[in-house]
């Protein structure tokens, strides 16, 4: 819906391009992104489509649902990679060399709040940045921070065992950490502004995890608690200091 209602301004800045590649990172199921490659279609300025995520797996969902979607008229290109510490700049390449060059711009979306979850956002800015060429525009969006938005979250501590949903139970039971071991607890840190959802230990356990160089053994004790989600809560003037700070010129 956001992309929707900014759509004439994006058109706007990319007016005077004939190609336009779209870099998508997290793509999730790519359903936020439908409405922008029809967009784009139709008007006959799509070039590519460059989906990143960490995880296979929902490339290879992103990837069946733009197949299914567009058919032969876009093709997908799905990266595996890690945007805290993983330039894409050799994907850009292509078209940021040649005569053509001056008529292609990257329009980078970061959408769906994943950017709020991670332990160092700047990270991740400072990795797209020096990614992205010059003319090149990222589109972010998240749920900022206001006394009107706090008023649909729960912001107290809930110590009483919480459900996780399926996709946070899935990292759990990657772990192999059976759920008569832990209470989910749900609450907000005032200091660190972030709501979080943790796993307090009931017992203490080790996990082993068996790399391709050998194990490495993590110790925890009873009441020890592992961070599942987090997301910091950020106002609209916040927003525009960190990516100001990160070297990006701030258009709306």
């Amino acid at each position: 819906k956001q992309l929707k209602a900014n759509q004439g301004y994006i058109d706007d800045l990319t007016s005077r391009y004939k190609r336009i590649n779209v870099v998508d990172i997290g793509p999730g199921n790519a359903l936020p992104v439908k409405e922008l490659l029809q967009h784009l279609l139709d008007q006959g300025k799509l070039g590519r489509y460059i989906a990143l995520d960490i995880s296979p797996s929902i490339l290879k969902v992103a990837k069946r649902n733009i197949e299914s979607w567009f058919g032969s008229k876009v093709s997908f290109e799905g990266h595996e990679l890690d945007i805290n510490h993983d330039r894409f700049t050799d994907l850009l390449a292509e078209g940021a060399l040649g005569e053509g060059a001056k008529g292609v711009v990257n329009v980078v979306l970061a959408l769906g709040g994943g950017f709020s979850n991670m332990r160092s956002p700047d990270d991740a800015f400072k990795t797209i940045r020096s990614s992205m060429n010059r003319q090149d525009l990222l589109v972010y969006n998240l749920k900022l921070d206001s006394k009107t938005s706090r008023q649909y979250f729960d912001l107290g501590i809930r110590t009483e065992s919480t459900p996780l949903d399926a996709h946070k139970k899935m990292l759990v039971d990657l772990l192999n950490i059976d759920e008569s071991l832990y209470d989910v607890e749900v609450g907000y840190d005032d200091q660190r502004r972030e709501r979080y959802m943790h796993l307090r230990l009931k017992v203490a356990l080790e996990i082993t995890f068996s790399l391709d160089k050998g194990v490495r053994v993590i110790e925890f004790n009873k009441n020890d608690t592992i961070l599942v989600w987090r997301y910091w809560h950020q106002n609209a003037q916040e927003v525009i200091t960190q990516l100001t700070y990160n070297n990006f010129d701030v258009l709306q």
